[in-house]
């Protein structure tokens, strides 16, 4: 097994237990999560959730790699 299947594998475990509403579409490809929905203000919900499911799994996500619209406020109210 290779390292991006090794990173995809852990991602994939840790994003198996994580909760999101129906109308969120959530893909995800070795260490690329990408998070279609509705609006902006579900943007920053989710992403905070996100963010707290994966740091407690011992996964970080680096707001420098956040795109899109929504995506700053997830750090602005740390």
């Amino acid at each position: 097994m290779n390292a991006p299947a090794i990173c995809h594998n852990i991602f994939q475990s840790a994003l198996d237990y994580l909760k999101y509403p129906s109308n969120i579409i959530l893909i995800h490809y070795i260490n690329d999560i990408i998070l279609i929905m509705p609006d902006e203000q579900e943007v920053a919900n989710i992403l905070k959730a996100l963010e707290e499911h994966m740091h407690s799994r011992g996964c970080e996500i680096e707001p420098v790699k956040l795109k899109g619209s929504g995506c700053p406020k997830l750090f602005e109210e740390s």
